[in-house]
C-alpha cells in the first residue's frame, strides 16, 4: 500500500466521509484498502467491548493509515461489559478503574495519531440512582478530559438511547460543563426522548464528530441513511447552521441483522454514494430495508 501521511495542520474535515470499523468487524490491510479505493478519508476504531479493544494493534494501524492516506480520526472507547467499565459507577473503586482503563486506551490511540476519543457516559439500565450516576459520570469525564488534553486528544461524549446517561441535551450539557476539552459525538440514531433537530439547536456548537445512521425514532437501528425516518435534508442544514466543521462518520451494519434485511452486504462505495447525497443536502432515496423491521 502507498499513500501520503495526513498533516494535522492542513486537514479540512468538514463533511469528509468516514466510517467506523464496526462496519468491517476488523482492522487490517483490507479495511484500509477498501476505504482508500472508495474514497473514505477517515476511520474510527471501534470494537465495542474491552476484550476486543484490548487486541487493537495501534502501531500497525498507524502504519497502514500512513500508507493508505486513510486517517485514524477517532477511537471509540469500549462500552462494555457494563458491569466492568462504566464512567457513571457510584462505587468509587469501580469508577476509578474505568477511568484508568479508558485513559490507557487514549494513550495508545494518541500514539497512533488519533485526536478524538468517543465515550459513552454510562451503561444501562439506570433508574432511581440517575442523579448520582450523572454526577459520577461528570467526575469521570473531568478526569479523562484533563488526562487527554495533555496528549492532544479531544474527548467526545456521545448522546445515547433509552435510560443511558446522556440521552438528552440537558444531560450532555451537564457533562460538557466540567471541562473545555469535551465536545459532543452526535449519534443521529440514538435520541428517543428528544428530536434530533432540538438536540442540535441545544448543543450543536459543541459537536466535534458524528455517528451517522438512520432509525425509526423508537430505538437505535443503525440503518443506512434513507432506510429509516430521519429527514436528512433538515438534519444536514441544522448541522451547517450550528457551525459543524467535522466529518460524516458512518456507524452502521454492513450486512443483515435482526433489524435489517439486506439483499447484499454494503460496501465502502455504497457509503460514498450515500454520502454524496447527504452533503448535497438532499434526502437519500428511501430503501425497502426499513419495512423489514
Amino acid at each position: 500500500m502507498c499513500g501520503k501521511v495526513w498533516e494535522k495542520e492542513s486537514m479540512n474535515t468538514k463533511w469528509l466521509p468516514g466510517i467506523s470499523t464496526a462496519f468491517f468487524g476488523c482492522l487490517d490491510e483490507n479495511v484500509f484498502r477498501e476505504c482508500a479505493d472508495a474514497g473514505i478519508k477517515l476511520l474510527e476504531i471501534s470494537f465495542g467491548s474491552c476484550e476486543n479493544s484490548d487486541r487493537v494493534d495501534f502501531p500497525t494501524a498507524k502504519r497502514l493509515s500512513e500508507e493508505s492516506g486513510v486517517k485514524l480520526w477517532s477511537f471509540h472507547i469500549p462500552f462494555g461489559p457494563f458491569d466492568t467499565v462504566d464512567p457513571s459507577f457510584i462505587d468509587e473503586n469501580k469508577r476509578k478503574y474505568t477511568v484508568e482503563k479508558f485513559c490507557g486506551y487514549i494513550k495508545n490511540a494518541a500514539a497512533a495519531g488519533v485526536e478524538t476519543a468517543v465515550i459513552h457516559a454510562s451503561g444501562e439500565p439506570i433508574t432511581t440512582e440517575r442523579p448520582r450516576r450523572l454526577e459520577a459520570a461528570k467526575k469521570s469525564f473531568r478526569e479523562i478530559a484533563e488526562y487527554s488534553k495533555n496528549l492532544g486528544v479531544k474527548v467526545a461524549v456521545e448522546d445515547l438511547p433509552r435510560s443511558c446517561i446522556g440521552h438528552c441535551s440537558d444531560e450532555i450539557a451537564e457533562i460538557l460543563s466540567v471541562s473545555d476539552n469535551i465536545g459532543v459525538a452526535f449519534d443521529t440514531n440514538h435520541l428517543t426522548i428528544q428530536d434530533n433537530l432540538d438536540f442540535i439547536a441545544a448543543v450543536g456548537r459543541k459537536i466535534i464528530t458524528t455517528h451517522f445512521s438512520d432509525y425509526d425514532f423508537i430505538d437505535e437501528r443503525h440503518l443506512l441513511p434513507g432506510e429509516g425516518g430521519i429527514d436528512w435534508k433538515r438534519l444536514m442544514e441544522a448541522l451547517d447552521r450550528a457551525g459543524y466543521e467535522g466529518p460524516v462518520i458512518y456507524e452502521l451494519s454492513r450486512g443483515s441483522t435482526n433489524n435489517i434485511s439486506r439483499k447484499a452486504p454494503l460496501s465502502a462505495k455504497d457509503i460514498i454514494k450515500n454520502h454524496s447525497t447527504l452533503v448535497s443536502y438532499r434526502q437519500p432515496e428511501q430503501a425497502d430495508y426499513f419495512s423489514a423491521l
